[in-house]
């Protein structure tokens, strides 16, 4: 009987409830209102988070509006290793096109050059020539120079010019567009995994695209990475790879002027690149790292 009487209490607090007036419409608006505060602080505190996990330096730093993916990171990591080094043998290295909260946007993928939309730094030095470092950019080949400038459909397009992941130009133009193999001084292949041959034969390709071999050797346009290179334009190409095999390819691609260098995040003090002592890679260990021969 106690049971039945607390069910029918129960029912009794049911019905009650029920006769609760409706919220108005001036309610129904401020609860519009707070849910519409709410999702969008979720909204700035995801983007918040991901901008503080992508941070490069004191700002975060954006890829082409991309996550910033595995490979990525390795080409921003062989851009810092670059610059730092540079920096040691006394060039003054600054970051332009830096949008707010200290960005740093850079192409999500191959590009042409855009100083508008993406950033990149200008190195100087005493006695030197300026020189500007891009990521993802493509540049015009030997092989197209040799079309007669003959300007190819979109479809018979993709052969006449190749991205590098990281490079070092002559001052390029304001306006979009692909740089050509004449304004190259540095151009990097970053791989994030071992080195095999076809990444070898890949760089081989970029190095004769970018470069006519040369019986004597001449003045490196990059001297402070390697004195005298054997084609001319006188450019760098180099196959950064984080792999420990590197030494097994470094040698005879370099009489051709490709340099495989092997880039480690636990390297000490940003100094992979200098470059082995010896055919047998031993100096590789002891060096860790971008110096001249």
């Amino acid at each position: 009987m106690a049971a039945r009487k607390k069910a029918t209490g129960s029912s009794a607090k049911g019905t009650a409830s029920q006769k609760q007036k409706a919220p108005t419409a001036a309610q129904k608006n401020e609860i519009r209102k707070r849910l519409d505060s709410l999702f969008t602080r979720a909204v700035e505190q995801k983007k918040a988070a991901h901008q503080q996990s992508t941070a490069i330096g004191r700002g975060p730093l954006t890829i082409g509006g991309r996550n910033l993916k595995k490979g990525a990171a390795f080409e921003l990591f062989a851009l810092g290793c670059l610059l730092h080094y540079m920096r040691e043998q006394g060039f003054d290295i600054e970051a332009k096109n830096v949008g707010p909260g200290n960005t740093l946007t850079f192409a999500g993928g191959p590009s042409m050059a855009d100083k508008s939309v993406h950033s990149w730094f200008c190195i100087t030095k005493k006695s030197s020539p300026m020189l500007e470092a891009w990521v993802s950019i493509e540049a015009t080949t030997i092989s197209s120079s040799l079309s007669n400038g003959t300007k190819p459909s979109a479809k018979k397009a993709s052969a006449h010019h190749h991205e590098f992941d990281v490079a070092l130009f002559t001052p390029l133009e304001k306006e979009p567009h692909r740089p050509s193999y004449t304004q190259l001084v540095l151009g990097a292949s970053c791989k994030d995994f071992l080195v095999k041959k076809e990444q070898v034969r890949e760089a081989l390709g970029l190095r004769m695209e970018t470069g006519r071999l040369i019986n004597a050797a001449k003045t490196s346009l990059c001297d402070w990475f390697v004195p005298k290179i054997p084609v001319d334009p006188a450019s760098a190409v180099v196959l950064f790879s984080k792999g420990s095999n590197c030494e097994a390819y470094a040698h005879p691609v370099d009489k051709l002027g490709l340099y495989v260098r092997q880039l480690q995040p636990w390297m000490a003090a940003y100094s992979p690149l200098k470059a082995s002592g010896s055919p047998t890679g031993k100096a590789l260990k002891k060096d860790n790292g971008l110096a001249k021969k």
